[in-house]
């Protein structure tokens, strides 16, 4: 799932592509997760697995990485603003998605 794109920008808050036939987090749920999956033959298990590492890892290496920039004493603000993009749209996953499927 798409966790950040073109919503760092302020010209656009969805998704870089369409599931289930919607560009916004908030109206996906499993069942249209479980159809992509059926559509494009991947298997919806191996998904699970791949969705769940990535919401885990995703928000701590970007973390690491801002404290990379910090201690470089390079600019970082955008990159807290990616991080608070990054940890809303994990947390909207965590929820409404990884929640459901264990």
């Amino acid at each position: 799932m798409d966790v950040l794109c073109t919503q760092v920008y302020d010209l656009a808050d969805k998704m870089a592509m369409k599931i289930g036939g919607h560009y916004e987090h908030s109206v996906i749920f499993p069942r249209h997760l479980e159809k992509l999956c059926d559509e494009i033959g991947y298997s919806y298990f191996q998904f699970k697995k791949n969705i769940i590492r990535q919401v885990e890892k995703l928000p701590e290496a970007l973390r690491s990485e801002i404290e990379n920039l910090k201690l470089l004493k390079l600019s970082y603000s955008l990159s807290e603003n990616i991080m608070r993009r990054v940890d809303a749209n994990c947390d909207i996953i965590q929820k409404k998605i990884i929640g459901v499927l264990n």
